[in-house]
């Protein structure tokens, strides 16, 4: 009985780790920068109001 649980514990590890492997090789991803929405109020008026912020946000 002892190597029976020896056996199944090995073989937990090694699906363990071959997972953990797997997994990464899936996350390899090229930095992309975040998207981001801005949704103001008010009409035109007030958009108009706001280009400066809006050119601030587009700069950085």
């Amino acid at each position: 009985m002892k190597s029976r649980g020896a056996r199944a514990w090995l073989t937990l590890c090694v699906i363990a780790a071959a997972s953990s492997v797997h997994s990464q090789e899936l996350f390899k991803h090229e930095k992309v920068h975040p998207k981001l929405g801005l949704v103001l109020e008010g009409g035109g008026a007030l958009g108009l109001a706001h280009i400066g912020v809006i050119t601030w946000m587009e700069e950085q």
